[in-house]
């Protein structure tokens, strides 16, 4: 059974074009791009993480809500 992938993360500082390589798919779908190769690293036990996909639970949400926080103190720091 294949899962649709509902989350995107990718890497701020990845290739432009590596980036545009994966495409949202259609209908309900959430992408964020906020933090480092090296920071999304530190979440995978890797040194660099470009992409990472989640789907669709518990998981995606709780990533989902806490990205767009993150998100939101960027804004209002500056």
């Amino acid at each position: 059974m294949s899962e649709i992938i509902v989350f995107l993360l990718q890497a701020a500082d990845g290739a432009p074009r590596e980036k545009a390589r994966l495409r949202p798919p259609e209908g309900e779908f959430s992408h964020f791009d906020g933090l480092t190769a090296a920071e999304l690293g530190l979440a995978f036990g890797r040194d660099r993480v470009i992409h990472a996909g989640l789907i669709a639970g518990g998981l995606s949400d709780q990533v989902r809500y806490e990205s767009a926080r993150l998100d939101g103190l960027r804004v209002n720091r500056g």
